[in-house]
């Protein structure tokens, strides 16, 4: 007596092509979404560093508007106020320049030297 195995054997074979063939879907399905992580997390930085030479940029500016006001004779206030805000943007911290600004604002009348700073 021999025993078939033919249908064991089919049921095996179907079986194992579906198998596959959710397995390559589930894997594709999760390297695509990985790639999209990854394109994702590439345009924040990007966003992130293009934000981080502008406040370079602006901050070395501010350094020499800084300078040059000294040598001018610039009031104290609106050197402050500029020395602040290059400060707030070379470390990120907006709220350092907007607290002190605000302080200064309360302790003395500038109001058109912050004007002038923001534009």
């Amino acid at each position: 007596m021999e025993l078939n195995f033919n249908r064991l054997n089919a049921l095996t074979a179907d079986t194992t092509e579906d198998t596959h063939s959710k397995i390559l879907t589930e894997g594709g399905k999760r390297l695509q979404n990985e790639a999209n992580n990854t394109r994702d997390i590439n345009q924040r930085v990007t966003e992130i560093y293009k934000e981080y030479q502008e406040n370079i940029n602006i901050s070395s500016q501010l350094q020499n508007e800084i300078t040059k006001g000294i040598q001018a004779g610039e009031q104290i206030e609106f050197l402050l106020l500029k020395a602040i805000k290059c400060i707030s943007l070379m470390t990120g911290n907006n709220l350092f320049y907007e607290m002190n600004r605000d302080n200064i604002k309360m302790l003395k009348c500038v109001g058109t030297f912050i004007s002038k700073i923001e534009e």
